[in-house]
């Protein structure tokens, strides 16, 4: 199911002498089963668009259509959007609430229609995706487990849902270093699997090695817009954009300064070592 941003427009506070327009004329379209990563200053308008793709908030101006529909007119059933469209907040670990794990799992399954032994499916399912042992943990306290754990239960409970579309708000954000690549292999695991995935994040690195297409907000405008590489290829021509290289990018224009000229279009980790193995004569240059 495809998303379709038509003009849109919202207005914090609007009948207010300090309403904010957060975001202005947006215009966007996320195909089935793209990686998009939304990325910008804070108060560019991140926050807001995501929270109007999953029908969170009521557009001040124009659409959001959900396989055509426009998912805030009167006549649509919400149920639709609940069923494919999923988000993770930041930090979702403190939305857990229930006495056990596969209580906290299943809650977003409660108006589904489901019987106890497709319930149960679900979370069991959910659960493995996220690393678990469902037999372990399904009648552990949630609010005894560590901090990634945590986090991990909360994504099963919206994988439970089974969406087609997963929007996530700054995922890796608090993780370490393992973190980051263990939630992100499974997120690209995901992504393979069919699942549209829109991404929020300050990380740069993150967004270069797993997205496809990328949007830049700026004072609640797109500023930038195309595939990945594309978009931080034009990062460095656009100064008033307080948005960072990846860290590959970064040290390739270093190592250009200090006269190692590499080859344009270096922005992901395997991009610099085919670069590097090339110019130190350890391998061939990648295409």
């Amino acid at each position: 199911m495809p998303i379709e941003v038509e003009n849109l427009s919202y207005t914090y506070m609007p009948e207010s002498t300090q309403s904010v327009a957060a975001l202005q004329g947006i215009n966007l379209r996320i195909a089935d089963g793209e990686f998009v990563g939304i990325m910008g200053r804070t108060g560019s308008g991140k926050s807001t668009l995501i929270q109007l793709l999953a029908g969170l908030l009521t557009p001040t101006r124009g659409r959001v259509l959900l396989d055509g529909r426009d998912i805030a007119a009167k006549d649509y059933d919400r149920s639709i959007l609940r069923r494919t469209v999923g988000i993770v907040f930041q930090y979702p670990e403190y939305q857990l609430f229930e006495t056990t794990v596969a209580k906290d799992v299943a809650f977003g399954l409660k108006h589904s229609g489901l019987n106890h032994v497709e319930v149960t499916s679900r979370v069991r399912k959910a659960l493995e995706i996220m690393g678990f042992d469902y037999d372990k943990i399904h009648n552990q306290s949630p609010l005894a487990l560590s901090g990634g754990e945590k986090r991990r239960v909360a994504i099963a409970g919206v994988l439970a849902v089974q969406p087609k579309i997963l929007i996530f708000d700054e995922p890796v954000a608090g993780l370490d270093p393992q973190g980051r690549y263990s939630f992100m292999q499974l997120t690209a695991r995901l992504h393979q699997g069919g699942t549209t995935i829109i991404m929020v994040s300050h990380n740069t690195d993150v967004l270069s090695e797993y997205t496809e297409r990328l949007v830049v907000l700026e004072h609640g405008q797109i500023a930038l817009e195309g595939l990945t590489k594309d978009v931080f290829m034009q990062l460095p021509t656009h100064d008033h954009l307080p948005v960072a290289m990846s860290t590959a990018q970064e040290i390739a224009y270093m190592l250009a300064a200090r006269g190692m000229n590499l080859p344009q279009g270096i922005i992901t980790y395997d991009d610099l070592l085919f670069a590097l193995k090339a110019k130190l004569g350890g391998g061939e240059e990648a295409p």
